[in-house]
């Protein structure tokens, strides 16, 4: 379900990947049922499994994902995100900005990734991924959190604070 674009605009290329979230990839969209792929998304991403009335169709189970983390976000930050689209909060948009930065737009995947090279090794990089928090309301913005650096074979969800990730 991705779409990836590629276009000039005169000074240099700009690249851009869409994936729409809370729905059925083609593949298996006859097997699996839209309240049962919103049960799977809500589980991979903490959000709230949905009342018994929500999500028996794909458009009311994206409304009840971008209800859920709009109201997360306008807690955390004090602001009014009402008129904010659906897939600002669901979706994820990413931009590739040359050399090698890759921001994601919106609420859906609130994060950006970098990859630098490893000396003069052209076999090895550096990634660097940050997730991004809305400013909390209060403007006391908390420290940064420390880093931690994986090795070939580990495994992000196994050295990550528990709150990484979750939106």
């Amino acid at each position: 379900s991705t779409q990836i674009d590629c276009w000039s605009d005169g000074l240099g290329y700009v690249s851009r990947l869409f994936t729409p979230a809370v729905i059925t990839d083609s593949w298996v969209e006859d097997r699996i049922k839209p309240r049962e792929m919103l049960f799977l998304y809500c589980d991979a991403y903490g959000i709230p499994q949905p009342p018994e009335d929500r999500g028996h169709d794909v458009a009311d189970g994206r409304r009840y994902v971008a209800e859920v983390r709009r109201e997360r976000v306008e807690e955390q930050s004090g602001k009014d995100f009402s008129k904010d689209p659906i897939t600002y909060f669901v979706d994820q948009a990413k931009y590739f900005l040359f050399p090698n930065h890759h921001p994601f737009w919106g609420e859906g995947s609130p994060r950006w990734f970098n990859f630098k090279p490893m000396g003069r090794d052209p076999d090895a990089s550096v990634m660097e991924f940050r997730t991004l928090l809305p400013i909390p309301k209060s403007g006391v913005v908390p420290p940064p959190p420390e880093p931690f650096h994986l090795k070939l074979g580990e495994r992000m969800k196994d050295k990550a604070p528990a709150s990484f990730g979750r939106s």
